[in-house]
């Protein structure tokens, strides 16, 4: 496990035992400045993730407004398989026509 996904998952763990709300976040869900696409396969892991750590909410966001609707399909219906609980952050409002 890296160094990044060690530290949130002690964040969380600790969020939680305090019974705390916590919202995780998936920035650049739909394309990344440094990579190109996004591989939904890749969120769909890191929603799982964030799923199984007992995250409050999920949140996929096309931060670089870059995502397409059918980008946005492909992703709800890898994500719904599980019935996590998300919401998508449209900076554009583009993804939802």
């Amino acid at each position: 496990m890296d160094l990044s996904k060690a530290l949130d998952v002690q964040i969380i763990k600790n969020a939680r035992e305090e019974n705390l709300r916590v919202y995780a976040f998936a920035s650049l869900a739909f394309g990344c400045p440094f990579e190109g696409k996004v591989d939904p396969n890749v969120v769909k892991d890191i929603v799982d993730a964030y799923s199984e750590m007992d995250c409050t909410r999920i949140v996929l966001a096309d931060t670089q407004a870059v995502g397409k609707p059918g980008q946005v399909g492909e992703l709800i219906n890898l994500i719904d398989e599980n019935n996590v609980p998300y919401m998508i952050i449209d900076v554009l409002d583009t993804l939802l026509v």
